[in-house]
């Protein structure tokens, strides 16, 4: 069995994102949880595609305007299409149902839905200027996003044609292609012969 990959703790990858919770306009903590998957989503190699300065964790300017949605768009090498993560708060819930969607994908879907609360425990945090102790059971969501999100989606992903393996493909099956021409060739000229 292959070893998980080692990340950083999500309070560095958070703070790479915005400097610090306080920073971020929310009551209840749906955008910071919204904010803690798009950074795995960066850190599984996914480039925001909507706005990228300084870090590439920091999400575009106009990211939080809702205090029940949130949308992110990125592009992630050796795939052809880009990606559609929706992050949806039920407020009076609690619930936060996430989605990504490969776009022109077709239906290259995956999602899961996590109760804001066992992951933002503690509100007051919200208003301090560091990440310490802001994520609860950072754990769970991280092995939630990797069997829910990122595997379906990135086997289902169409590969783009810049993709090594892609490269391999067509070159494996252009040499099969010439293969059978050579093998069809060789039979009609051998009944050709025989005439």
């Amino acid at each position: 069995m292959a070893e998980a990959t080692q990340r950083p703790p999500l309070q560095e990858l958070l703070r790479k994102a915005v400097r610090a919770p306080d920073r971020i306009h929310t009551q209840d903590g749906g955008a910071v949880l919204a904010l803690a998957v798009h950074c795995l989503f960066v850190e599984a190699g996914f480039t925001n595609v909507d706005y990228v300065r300084g870090s590439p964790y920091q999400p575009e300017p106009e990211w939080n305007r809702s205090h029940d949605a949130w949308i992110f768009r990125y592009k992630k090498k050796g795939c052809a299409n880009t990606f559609t993560y929706n992050c949806g708060l039920k407020q009076h819930t609690g619930q936060a149902y996430m989605h990504v969607t490969e776009d022109n994908g077709g239906d290259n879907v995956s999602f899961m839905g996590l109760i804001l609360h066992k992951y933002i425990q503690d509100v007051a945090a919200l208003r301090q200027d560091t990440w310490q102790g802001v994520v609860s059971n950072e754990d769970d969501l991280t092995k939630f996003f990797d069997n829910y999100i990122m595997q379906p989606v990135l086997t289902k992903a169409v590969p783009s044609s810049e993709d090594p393996q892609g490269d391999k493909q067509d070159y494996r099956t252009k040499l099969t292609a010439v293969g059978i021409a050579a093998i069809v060739a060789l039979l009609v000229w051998k009944v050709k012969g025989s005439q």
